[in-house]
């Protein structure tokens, strides 16, 4: 599937014969991840460093991937799904075992992984093992009966073969393609490049507690991916879990854009102005509450940019894979068929060949195309000033494909995918990170007002003024997510203090910032149940990096006991930017003393130190050997490191 344009024609295929699960093996895509294409979503497990070789994983429709509950990528042979159905959950393994010349070391490695994998799936579930074993399963009746049927394409098992077979036996499993009777073109799972050989090395186990739910299990050979296995069938009969969550209509954007236009914001402002004065004649002489006000704004400002500005039109990523590449697919796959009905006619299988070569050829050109058309817009931004845009389109060509990551892992290791699962996640994760216990030994409160109780002096402290709340609000940072209201700080910018009313409405609503505090967890266009913070920042207020400032003055103040180290005439002592810092000295006593103090001030607010990310760097003017580091503060052993970052500057020894 590395190959251009190969996943788009598996796709296309697999819609096809209307396949709604799919085993994938030599995937050769790295890492682990997914990928959504049309109505298909690709979940893969590669290998970890980089290399485009052999990989896994499962291609899942979306009327199946509602039920999916985890993804468990074990390596690049081995992935693992559980699905929900009605009555019991299913539980597949796609594997890939090495060729039949690879040193029996690598097949006990395999087969042990296999066994563990299997093993760790649940009991009562319908357990089915299925993909590319390179294995050629015999009739050895008398020796794995239970196993294997009669209708085997050979008749003696090679090594991998007795492998699989012996793992069948072991399992109480049967191997699928061994049962059902079909034509020997109907068994034949892989073709030499030669043409001259056949061989039924794809299979389909599934216990035998469960065997009657596999139906049939069968070679499709019209199913053309330029693949030199063919298509293996299995029919299996579950109904799946029909029960639908509920989704959360997508908060669209407003295009705030049209605002950089003078006409347009005021057009703007004057009609937030006609619809305040509506409001106000319509509420004069009532009380309202501050819940009430607020609903009325968001009601008044969401309405105005819609009559206004508008919203975003949502732009179709543009493929590449265009109905010239399709037709080109086609094409590949009637010479394919042409050429298997007589594939010892020499004149169709140079056709095909031909054919092959020609798809590749296009596909290339048509993706290099692409790419010279997005250089194109891209300049186009710069030169028109769209900075945004621009560097958006810029990052993604730099970056190339990025698989998109639904999945999460649990506390335990185990990666779950289903929406409820991973939602249930995300808010076990906040409800432990901001809702943490007290530190051991906080900063002291203020002093407090002699004669006043502690908790009243919240009442003497002056509310915010409107020079103060309008400089807040012009400080907001434009292009940023709006909140459940669906807001966007450039609106509230463009409507000036008069149309939002700002003295009377907002200062409220700013000094109740942090006072019963309730969040939720969105992910992707879903949300988690409210639930009530007690600690922490608030992300995007306003106040929230002037806090986390002052805490970080603080512990460097503390942790300034030493000059440092001597850079030309200037000693320096510690560089921080943001919550990266930077402590430099001239050895490692002093090291630990500077870094002591700072660590306990930001404890005192439940600040802790990554200490994955803690390094050492040793400078010297000799160089050579650098010795081995310390421990810091307990974290031992330290990393370390020859050269690192800050503030886009490398410092290296």
């Amino acid at each position: 599937m590395y190959r251009t344009g190969s996943a788009k024609e598996i796709i296309e295929e697999l819609s096809r014969y209307n396949i709604q699960n799919t085993a994938l093996q030599e995937i050769r895509w790295p890492q682990q991840g997914e990928v959504k294409i049309g109505s298909y979503t690709i979940l893969y497990s590669g290998k970890h460093d980089g290399v485009h070789e052999l990989g896994v994983g499962f291609c899942i429709h979306d009327k199946v991937i509602r039920t999916l509950q985890t993804f468990t990528p074990i390596n690049e042979r081995i992935a693992k799904i559980r699905i929900k159905c009605k009555w019991f959950h299913m539980s597949l393994i796609t594997a890939h075992a090495p060729i039949e010349d690879k040193d029996d070391s690598d097949k006990d490695d395999f087969y042990t992984c296999l066994q563990e994998v299997y093993d760790g799936v649940q009991q009562h579930d319908l357990r089915i093992i299925l993909g590319d074993m390179n294995a050629k399963v015999g009739k050895e009746m008398d020796t794995f009966g239970p196993a294997i049927g009669k209708e085997s394409l050979h008749q003696n098992c090679n090594d991998n073969g007795i492998r699989l077979a012996s793992l069948a036996l072991m399992n109480n499993m049967i191997i699928g393609g061994t049962v059902f009777p079909h034509k020997d073109i109907h068994k034949q799972t892989w073709i030499s490049p030669d043409d001259r050989t056949s061989n039924q090395i794809d299979h389909i186990l599934i216990h035998r507690e469960h065997r009657s739910a596999l139906q049939d299990v069968r070679v499709f050979r019209g199913a053309g991916c330029d693949s030199d296995h063919h298509m293996v069938v299995g029919k299996i009969k579950a109904k799946l879990q029909t029960k639908r969550t509920p989704r959360n209509a997508p908060i669209r954007k407003f295009d705030t854009y049209k605002l950089q236009r003078e006409r347009v914001r005021m057009d703007y402002r004057i009609e937030l102005n006609n619809r305040f004065d509506v409001l106000n004649l319509l509420s004069e002489g009532e009380e309202e509450d501050v819940n009430s006000i607020l609903k009325n704004i968001e009601e008044i400002v969401v309405e105005s940019a819609k009559e206004i500005i508008g919203h975003e039109t949502r732009r179709r990523k543009e493929e590449w894979y265009d109905e010239e590449c399709r037709e080109a697919s086609r094409e590949v796959r009637r010479t394919r068929e042409k050429y298997l009905r007589n594939t010892d006619d020499q004149e169709s299988r140079e056709s095909l060949t031909l054919c092959r070569s020609r798809a590749k050829r296009l596909f290339k050109r048509k993706k290099n195309e692409h790419l010279e058309r997005e250089l194109d817009r891209i300049e186009r931004d710069r030169e028109e000033g769209k900075i945004r845009e621009h560097h958006k389109r810029l990052n993604a060509v730099k970056k190339g494909f990025q698989a998109r990551n639904w999945m999460v892992k649990t506390d335990d290791g185990e990666i779950v995918y289903g929406e409820e699962e991973v939602l249930n996640q995300w808010l076990h994760y906040f409800k432990v990170l901001l809702n943490r216990q007290d530190p051991v030994n906080p900063i002291p409160p203020c002093q407090q007002i002699a004669g006043e109780r502690e908790g009243e002096i919240e009442n003497e402290v002056e509310e915010p003024s409107l020079a103060e709340t309008k400089r807040s609000i012009k400080e907001l940072r434009n292009n940023k997510t709006p909140g459940c209201d669906g807001i966007p700080a450039e609106l509230l910018k463009a409507g000036g203090e008069r149309e939002l009313q700002v003295p009377e409405k907002l200062v409220s609503l700013i000094k109740a910032c942090y006072v019963d505090s309730r969040w939720v967890v969105k992910v992707g266009e879903k949300e988690t149940e409210e639930f009530e913070v007690i600690s922490g920042l608030k992300q995007g207020c306003i106040l929230s990096p002037t806090f986390f400032n002052l805490v970080m003055e603080k512990a460097a103040r503390e942790s300034l006991s030493h000059p440092g180290a001597i850079f030309e005439t200037e000693n320096i002592g510690l560089l921080a930017y943001a919550d990266d810092v930077v402590m430099i000295a001239e050895n490692m006593d002093e090291i630990n003393e500077m870094f002591t103090p700072f660590q306990n001030t930001a404890g005192q607010v439940g600040l802790v130190c990554n200490e994955s990310k803690t390094a050492i760097m040793k400078m010297s003017r000799e160089g050579g050997n650098r010795g081995n580091m310390q421990c810091l503060m307990g974290i031992c052993p330290i990393t370390d490191i020859w050269s690192f970052t800050v503030i886009r500057s490398l410092m290296y020894t």
